[in-house]
């Protein structure tokens, strides 16, 4: 009998693995590890960016105020003769010029949309700082009672308008006035004298 040359089929053939399942893992790692370097540099990129098209923020020193912000304090609130401004605060997130504080040598300027408020700085009699989450809330107090208030956010050299306020009135945060030198009107008084008793006269001695 001639043996058969042919052997038998395996009733249990190896698995093939399929085709092209490595290419395919490594895509996913690619897609994914590219979302993932997008996501870190390129979102912060991005931001930072779209932030450096946007107008300056923050308390600027009059000294560092563009053209048109001068411009806008101008048609809003116009300078008076020798008035210069100290500093400018647009208060709003997209600093478009709706909300805006200004300090000059003269005035307290606050304007709100279509209102405007102004304080003469010798009309300020007291100003009250708060503070809540890095934010300063600053008030100013005239003598008949009128307030302009001015939120200062964190990290906006708010600082800076507040110096700027306490030197232009003369006034301390939540305090007294400073003092300008002797016999000033502005100078705080200093407490009374206690009242001294007179020293007894010595008693005679009868001979």
């Amino acid at each position: 009998m001639t043996p058969n040359p042919y052997p038998a089929p395996n009733p249990y053939p190896a698995p093939v693995p399929p085709q092209g399942s490595g290419s395919n893992k490594t895509t996913i790692l690619l897609v994914v590890g590219g979302l993932a370097l997008f996501c870190l540099c390129g979102v912060p990129a991005g931001f930072f960016l779209w932030a450096s098209t946007l107008p300056e923020s923050g308390v600027i020193p009059g000294n560092q105020l563009g053209d048109e912000n001068r411009a806008r304090v101008t048609k809003r609130a116009p300078l008076e003769e020798g008035e210069a401004i100290i500093a400018y605060y647009d208060t709003t997130m997209s600093v478009d010029g709706s909300e805006v504080a200004v300090l000059t040598t003269k005035r307290l300027i606050y304007w709100k949309g279509t209102t405007l408020s102004t304080m003469r700085n010798e009309e300020i009699v007291r100003l009250t700082r708060e503070e809540l989450v890095g934010t300063d809330f600053v008030t100013a107090i005239s003598a008949d009672g009128r307030l302009i208030r001015v939120e200062l956010a964190p990290l906006n050299d708010g600082q800076v308008f507040i110096d700027g306020l306490e030197q232009a009135t003369g006034l301390r945060m939540n305090g007294a006035a400073k003092s300008k030198g002797a016999g000033s009107a502005n100078e705080e008084p200093g407490p009374e004298p206690e009242p001294t008793e007179p020293a007894p006269a010595p008693r005679k001695r009868h001979k």
